[in-house]
């Protein structure tokens, strides 16, 4: 019983998502500047970060299948500098 009825709905679901592009009205819409410059934010964005998370994994993998190279950083940790040489 359960399965007729949820097969029943699914049949006029499907039909009603069938039947919805044939009663739509144009829309008469446009996009403004605001948007244009929302959807470029979000590509450089995406790209900034996917280049990023590659950039982490690849070096984890590139460090994993070559383990006798040395990570090099650019950075100094406190207590490193020519200060406390004395």
């Amino acid at each position: 019983m359960f399965k007729n009825l949820f097969f029943q709905k699914l049949s006029v679901v499907g039909a009603g998502l069938f039947a919805l592009p044939l009663f739509t009205a144009p829309a008469h819409a446009y996009i403004d500047p605001g948007t244009a410059s929302i959807v470029l934010q979000s590509i450089i964005g995406a790209i900034a970060a996917g280049s990023l998370f590659f950039r982490t994994h690849l070096a984890a993998i590139w460090y994993k299948l070559f383990p006798g190279r040395e990570r090099t950083s650019t950075t100094t940790s406190i207590g490193d500098g020519p200060a406390d040489a004395g």
